[in-house]
């Protein structure tokens, strides 16, 4: 079973899916929306949409992630560092580092979850 919007490869045997509308859909007028967009080989995407002013307060997580800005800004604290990102910005954080994500405005992301031991389980 696939989350909604996602298709395997037209192709028999093939390697890929294509996740269908994972950017660029309504954003919340409050609170946070998130979606699991794919997951598989200990690797897991999940969308966010934020409204102006919406946190996600500090945390950490037992695995390295991926935070990649798709539409508005963001204040984020990382570890000791408090910086501004956005749209295109991409964030790699490692394991166990303390964050936090406050959206200046409108915010649209997504957050990839890596495995525990940094590979991504496929082929380079």
């Amino acid at each position: 079973d696939r989350p909604l919007g996602m298709s395997a490869g037209a192709t028999s045997g093939a390697r890929y899916e294509r996740i269908e509308r994972a950017s660029g859909g309504e954003l919340p007028e409050a609170g946070v929306l998130s979606r699991t967009l794919a997951r598989g080989a200990g690797v897991r995407l999940t969308w966010f949409g934020f409204a102006a002013g919406e946190e996600l307060t500090e945390h950490t997580s037992t695995r390295p992630a991926l935070l990649h800005v798709l539409r508005g800004r963001a204040g984020l604290t990382l570890g000791e560092d408090a910086v501004e990102v956005g749209a295109g910005d991409l964030v790699r954080m490692e394991a166990g580092l303390r964050h936090s994500v406050r959206a200046l405005e409108p915010l649209e992301l997504v957050l990839t979850l890596l495995p525990a031991d940094g590979t991504t389980g496929g082929a380079a």
